[in-house]
């Protein structure tokens, strides 16, 4: 089972981010989207792998959405990437 079937897209917004990624090179198979424990919606690529900025610059013009890259250094499997949604309201539930 591949990533996007375990944790597909739940708005338009989310099904443009993975159209628009996938247009950029992205496999659609690794692009999926996860809640937080404090309700944040966030985007993940493949296994925690990186975005490219004018990649997410790109989404953020042609979704309203803004991306906030969070990143980490794990000593078993190097720097991790996880990207926070946030839609032209403010609001981290991005529909």
């Amino acid at each position: 089972m591949t990533y996007s079937e375990q944790y597909p897209p739940k708005s338009g917004i989310e099904n443009k981010i993975v159209l628009l990624l996938g247009m950029k090179g992205y496999n659609k198979d690794d692009i999926h989207f996860k809640t937080s424990l404090d309700d944040v919606r966030y985007l993940r690529i493949g296994y925690w792998d990186f975005i490219e900025s004018n990649d997410f610059d790109y989404i953020q013009i042609h979704c309203g959405t803004t991306i906030d890259e969070i990143s980490w250094y794990d000593d078993d499997c190097g720097w991790q990437f996880a990207y926070d949604l946030t839609n032209s309201e403010g609001d981290n539930n991005v529909k």
